[in-house]
């Protein structure tokens, strides 16, 4: 998708804010909606942390300093929560927090909320802030701070929190010193077991001028408006790494079509689709609008703005109409807005329509800019509106200029100043009265102020570390430095240079010192922040591969002689690439906006007279400062090399890291300065080399997944690997020999004759120019030729290593050099021995004649094959789990190590990679030239083999036996155990005594099993089983009673429904499958027949004839109930009834009911006559019953409870009225 057609939500995902309007009355809502940030997280945990660990009687005072909107009375309300309310502490998100807010355990902190601002003297809003928290009224508590903190946190048991807050949506300012009445509390309760906790907002006395004791008494933790941003760009607007990138797309578009859009890139990022503007400019729209926070704004400001394109911004019109209820309840802009008013109404109007939305805008925009009494010029309103046209930049500046100047041609007199600054452009404002006097001292104390070199140095650098988060000039406690090493990426590699800052204020370096000292400086100079770069710049730490002087800036007044002079001091090195970076001239506008940040810096008096405004027009110049920096070093910069000089790329400008920039200015100088280098896609750490040469060049594990990426990556670039299939091998002929490094450090050897080269020696050559290989990339070089035998590396105890011990446990700090091999080459005779062992064929001929070297190569493409087609160091990889252990690895290891290096020179010999006699002499290498390595290697061969082969055997008879039943036979059962103990132990595969003993036990446990669970399922469900005893049961009389009566529905059918899974399960219980075959490889047949089940035929015959007798008792006493009812009903049939038979029967039924009798037996007719009785009952049967008592004897509570239900079940089903009578009723039944 085209960034023009990109939508904001295509780039951002905007995430709903929770606005809390009153912390302290919901508290959970506002821990909810708190953002945690790396600051914040680390604040609230030191001060959970510092509650927990208070002594007895010990308390303290912290205090929370920053601008009003950055989130201080958030952040108190969070802490307040989490010491108040247990139950709130596991939900927190943040780790951090969340264990320091664990140390509380379960205890629940009384916390009084002193809300300023709701009382004429802090002493009464201490007063209600006690009696709300620990009961009683303020005229109770009423009494001298110290004393009513003292009683207060002897009532609470225990630390008491005190939380000190300007109250929410106050419109003016506390106007009162609170100073002391505050030190008096930091000093109380530094004696007492109290935690104090301060917004230090600033309207209160003594943080700064007339009270500075506070900072004295409190302990302040600072949160910056950049706290803001962090939340922003990891709550607010979530994005992905691709909608990065497109932002990065949109960042440079903006830069280029704007030419005043210079703002950070990674604080457009942050708060995007926000203009970085607002964020500027909210901390004086609070001054007038307490209400007003920029995060709330941003958030449903984003969510309202995503179906926009992309690059239309959230900008400063939309404040306005945000904040403008607010900004209008201000006495200090009805003037203003009076103005403002008649402007928009009358002289808009006036202006051509195409030209009416942009200078509303403008106006709108203007206004809100003129808040910290600076307005704007019509560069800035483009840049901050983002009023960008398709005339070319100066016209379009002109046509802004022409619409205000026809704008405020009709504005009152004195609400609005025009003003020509020194660079010639016309500086608007809107006259607000606070601002007006503001701007008027700002500009006096300005004007005292002197921008000499080391002002300058201090205000820009400053910027410079704001601008950059991996600014390396300065340390985390804030130690600065004029020069540090630093490390960037170029064809993927760590470049170490050195970054150096030139104070204009003095001569710097005018004559290098000695280069001890300055190696020893630049030890303690701050290292790269890339982690990328770590590694390699850790063992190049001493080899610097650029260098970049940065001077400082100097005043447009400035003359040439003292840039040259600056520039004239830098020496000449050869063997650096060195560039001057070398900024634009400040302008005097700027300058003074510079001097307007040092008084606002400096000048007590600022702060004490105007406070908020003097804090937030600190904050907006301090941005100017950021934003100036950009345009000196980035916009209009320049690096100069020698003769040459050019202005930083697009890419360069854009870079969100200082080590992203300078590797887009460095690269063609390095390109240049190393032109041999590969092309690394990715950095080569030292831990990826060490893999390299223990798995790819010593053969030990050349197939792993990761060690083929590597390959690809690093030895494919330097020429050290090659294809083969899918995948890659070491590079085994002459083709590396083409590789410019590789012939240098041959040559090195054999101008040796012999002899030792050193390590050193080696790493000079290939680190200068034109390779520039760092340690790493060498160390794969010589690893390489080792693999190849052209050389061997020599320690500094005179061994050697060779292509056999070349492994991971290979330490390079122990290689003094290299040297030409030293192991003696084999005869004809020699190597035609290897082949007739490898191979198995003991009358090979020698290989001195053609005929005989075909019939070798014949025998040795036979093995390959054979090798090939097994594949077992690929079958072995593919093992489960549980048989992959250490002790199988190791040998899996050895055998990839000699018979897998075979098989790979065999693979090069073949393709004609080698000749047939290097192929012998690497399988000779491979065993070390000895047969007993050869038989030991040959030994671990079938020991790998075997163990693949009998895993999964074994783990099908593991899988057989924890699915076979338990039996009552110890023969099997012992074998069973025997068998699990062995397999417990995987390693007992590569015991030849344990596989025996295992396979012995397997037979006889499978088989006594497999008898012994075929017998009992033929006994049980085979197809010879009789089921004559159930089918006899079915027909008895009894039985045919008991399902006769169960057809009442008036009675309980639990006995019958059971008899008839019983019944189900006796005519189921045959199998007519070969359950011997079957037993074979599954331990139960599939049936479903289980050896616990065994016998259970007999069984169910005996169930059911006992269910039966129970079921026909349970319907009698059932009847006998209904007995009174059920003779009159019967009677009533028989009177009705016109069939004889019938009419008897029902009679019958009816005496035996009458006389209290239920009759012994009933037929099947008899229950169809008492259905019919039932259904001629018109109302409810009365049910007489006692409850069964005494006749049990003493039951527990189970017992008696199942008594009772069996009692109840036995009741009649249908609707009935229960009489329960007692045992004397002679009414009772």
């Amino acid at each position: 998708m085209k960034r023009q057609q990109e939508k904001i939500k295509d780039l951002v995902e905007p995430q709903a804010f929770d606005e809390v309007q009153s912390y302290a009355s919901e508290p959970a809502r506002a821990l909810n909606a708190y953002r945690f940030t790396d600051v914040t997280s680390d604040l609230l945990g030191r001060w959970l942390d510092t509650l927990a660990d208070l002594p007895k009687n010990r308390g303290t005072a912290r205090a929370l300093a920053g601008l009003r909107g950055v989130g201080k009375s958030h952040t108190l309300a969070a802490f307040a929560a989490l010491a108040s309310l247990p139950d709130l502490r596991n939900t927190v998100s943040d780790t951090h927090v969340a264990t320091s807010a664990r140390r509380l355990l379960s205890r629940a902190y009384v916390v009084a909320r002193v809300e300023r601002g709701t009382r004429p003297t802090l002493q009464e809003e201490i007063a209600s802030a006690l009696a709300s928290a620990l009961g009683g009224t303020e005229v109770e508590w009423m009494n001298e701070p110290s004393m009513m903190l003292n009683q207060a946190a002897q009532m609470a048991a225990g630390p008491l929190v005190v939380i000190v807050d300007t109250t929410w949506g106050r419109e003016t300012r506390v106007s009162r010193n609170d100073g002391p009445v505050l030190s008096e509390m930091a000093a109380v309760a530094e004696e007492a077991s109290i935690f104090v906790a301060l917004a230090l907002d600033d309207d209160i006395e003594g943080a700064d001028g007339a009270n500075v004791s506070l900072s004295g008494a409190y302990q302040i933790d600072y949160l910056d408006p950049e706290h803001l941003y962090h939340i922003a760009d990891t709550h607010l607007f979530h994005k992905t790494e691709q909608s990065r990138a497109a932002l990065h797309d949109i960042y440079t578009s903006l830069r280029s079509t704007i030419p005043n859009f210079n703002w950070s890139e990674p604080r457009f990022t942050s708060i995007y689709p926000v203009h970085p503007l607002v964020a500027e400019v909210a901390p004086a729209v609070r001054l007038y609008a307490p209400t007003f926070a920029f995060l709330p704004f941003a958030a449903n400001a984003g969510a309202r703005a995503t179906n926009r394109p992309a690059r239309s911004l959230i900008v400063l019109d939309e404040v306005f109409d945000r904040a403008e209820y607010d900004l209008r309840k201000s006495e200090a802009l009805k003037d203003a807005f009076v103005a403002y008013d008649m402007l928009s109404a009358q002289s808009i109007a006036q202006l051509p329509i195409m030209e009416r939305l942009p200078a509303k805008l403008a106006l709108k925009g203007l206004f809100i800019l003129s808040l910290d009494g600076r307005g704007a010029t019509a560069r800035e309103l483009a840049a901050g509106m983002l009023l960008h046209t398709d005339l070319a930049h100066a016209e379009a500046i002109a046509r802004i200029e022409k619409v205000m100047d026809q704008v405020f041609a009709g504005a009152p007199i004195g609400t609005y100043s025009r003003s020509r600054d020194s660079t010639g452009d016309v500086r608007y404002r809107f006259e607000i009265s606070a601002a007006a006097d503001f701007d008027t001292a700002l500009a006096r104390s300005a004007e005292q102020i002197t921008l000499d070199a080391s002002v300058l140095d201090e205000l820009l650098f400053a910027s410079a570390r704001a601008r950059f988060a991996d600014w390396p000039l300065v340390d985390n406690e804030g130690v600065r430095f004029d020069a540090a090493t630093f490390s960037l990426m170029w064809r993927g590699t760590a470049r170490t240079g050195r970054l150096i800052w030139r104070n204009g204020a003095r001569a710097v370096d005018e004559k290098r010192e000695e280069k001890s000292s300055e190696s020893e400086s630049m030890e303690t100079a701050r290292a790269s922040s890339s982690q990328e770069a770590s590694d390699s710049s850790s063992r190049d730490a001493g080899a610097l591969d650029w260098e970049v002087l940065m001077l400082a800036p100097m005043l447009s007044s400035a003359g040439k002689n003292a840039e040259a002079e600056s520039e004239s001091e830098v020496e000449e090195d050869e063997s650096l690439t060195r560039a001057i970076w070398r900024p634009a001239k400040i302008r005097p506008e700027e300058a003074e906006s510079l001097q307007r940040l040092v008084a606002l810096r400096k000048d007590t008096s600022l702060l004490a007279n105007f406070d908020e405004t003097a804090r937030a027009a600190e904050r907006t110049h301090t941005s100017l400062a950021e934003r100036l920096w950009s345009r000196l070093y980035l916009d209009e910069g320049v690096f100069a090399q020698k003769n040459s000089a050019q202005p930083l790329t697009p890419e360069a400008r854009a870079a969100s890291t200082l080590s992203k920039l300078l590797a887009r200015m460095e690269e063609p100088l390095l390109d240049a300065a190393y032109p041999e280098h590969p092309h690394f896609t990715e950095p080569l750490r030292e831990g990826d080399a060490a893999q390299l040469v223990g798995d790819f060049f010593s053969g030990a594990n050349q197939g792993d997944a990761q060690t083929q990426v590597l390959a690809r990556l690093f030895a494919v670039p330097l020429g050290l690997a090659a294809t083969r299939g899918t995948g890659y091998i070491p590079e085994a002929g002459d083709n590396s020999l083409q590789m410019g490094w590789v012939s240098e450090v041959l040559a090195l050897t054999e101008h040796a004759q012999g002899g030792v080269v050193p390590l050193e020696t080696v790493y000079a050559k290939l680190r200068r120019n034109p390779f520039g290989l760092q340690r790493e990339a060498q160390y794969l070089i010589l690893a390489a030729l080792v693999a190849q035998r052209r050389v061997e590396l020599v320690t500094s105890t005179g061994d050697r290593i060779t292509r056999r011990t070349l492994d991971r446990a290979l330490r390079w700090d122990q290689v003094a050099g290299l040297a030409r091999p030293a192991t003696r080459l084999l005869s004809d005779e020699g190597l035609t021995s290897w082949a007739r062992q490898l191979t198995g064929q003991p009358q090979l001929p020698l290989i001195a004649e053609d005929k005989a070297r075909a019939a070798v190569r014949e025998e040795l493409a036979a093995w390959l094959d054979g090798w090939r087609a097994e594949n077992l160091l690929e079958k072995f990889s593919a093992l489960p789990d549980e048989g992959l252990t250490t002790r199988t690895w190791s040998l899996a290891a050895a055998v990839r190590k000699s018979f897998g290096v075979v098989a790979d020179a065999l693979e090069a010999e073949r393709a004609g990679t080698i000749s047939l006699e290097e192929a012998l002499q690497r399988v000779a290498d491979a065993f070390g030239d000895s047969e007993e390595q050869f038989a030991r290697a040959t030994e671990q061969l079938g020991q790998l083999r075997s163990y693949t082969e009998a895993l999964d055997a074994r783990s099908l008879s593991l899988d057989y036996l924890a699915f076979a039943e338990a039996t009552s036979l110890d023969e099997i059962e012992r074998a069973r155990r025997e068998l699990l103990v062995i397999a417990e132990d995987v390693h007992s595969l590569l015991d030849q005594e344990s596989i025996n003993r295992f396979a012995l036990l397997w037979q006889a446990f499978h088989e006594r099993y497999g008898e012994h669970y075929a017998a009992r399922h033929d006994e049980s469900v085979g197809p010879r089983v009789n089921h004559s005893e159930v089918d006899e049961l079915l027909r008895g009389e009894d039985f045919r009673e008991f399902e006769a009566l169960s057809n009442l529905s008036f009675l309980n059918q639990q006995y019958w429904d059971e008899a008839t899974r019983l019944i189900e399960r006796a005519r189921n219980t045959q199998c007519k499958l070969p359950v011997r075959e079957i037993l074979v490889t599954e331990p139960f047949c599939a049936c479903g027949f289980r050896l616990a089940h065994a016998g259970e035929l007999s069984r169910i015959r005996q169930e059911l004839e006992e269910l039966s007798a129970r079921g026909r008792a349970s319907y009698r006493r059932a009847l006998s109930h209904l007995s009174h009812n059920m003779a009159i009903s019967l009677d009533a049939i028989a009177r009705n009834e016109a069939d004889e038979m019938v009419k008897q029967n029902a009679r019958k039924l009816s005496v035996a009911f009458a006389g209290g009798h239920v009759p012994e037996h009933f037929t099947l007719e008899d229950v169809r006559l008492l259905e019919r009785a039932i259904e001629r009952m018109t109302a409810p049967p009365l049910v007489r019953v006692r409850v069964p008592s005494g006749e049990y004897g003493m039951l527990t509570r189970e017992e008696l409870r199942a008594r009772l239900d069996q009692w109840t079940d036995e009741l009649p089903d249908q609707p009935a009225l229960i009489e329960v009578v007692s045992e004397d009723e002679k009414s009772g039944t």
